[in-house]
């Protein structure tokens, strides 16, 4: 162990459907935080939202997700990110439609002209394989990105 390590703290509390949390990393040595990040979650059954503080107080994010059928197949997804130091905005909006217990289909688009979107199947119970792909609507002249990624657990 190292004679003034770096100590991370996280605590979550709250009733059902409530939750208020936060995370700190303090280095002992510097007498100084390294990171702490604060928020707040409510859930419901058709919904989620929350909101955080993050980055040392420099970023607000607000995000929500909202169930469009009982049995959760098709959901909205909205989040407001604002970074206070560069006074920058992000909006993201997307939506995930599960096709069957094991694949499902996600997209998303931000303000700044990105659109993704993904197949994620199940395989085999906890092993996905991923099928990816991410282009800017802003610059069609550049390359999509595309992605593969297969996780495997025993």
């Amino acid at each position: 162990m190292k004679p003034s390590p770096v100590v991370d703290f996280s605590l979550v509390v709250g009733p059902k459907g409530l939750a208020f949390g936060g995370e700190a990393g303090f280095d002992t040595s510097s007498g100084k935080f390294t990171k702490y990040t604060g928020g707040f979650s409510v859930t419901k059954p058709d919904f989620h939202a929350s909101a955080i503080l993050a980055d040392k107080g420099d970023t607000i994010k607000v995000s929500g997700v909202y169930h469009l059928d009982e049995k959760q197949k098709a959901s909205a997804v909205a989040e407001f990110t604002r970074k206070l130091s560069t006074n920058e905005n992000t909006l993201t909006v997307g939506g995930l439609y599960t096709v069957d217990p094991q694949t499902a289909v996600k997209a998303r688009l931000n303000n700044t002209g990105k659109l993704a979107a993904l197949l994620q199947h199940e395989v085999k119970p906890k092993s996905l394989l991923t099928i990816s792909g991410e282009f800017d609507t802003k610059a069609l002249d550049r390359a999509p990105k595309f992605g593969l990624s297969l996780a495997l657990k025993p």
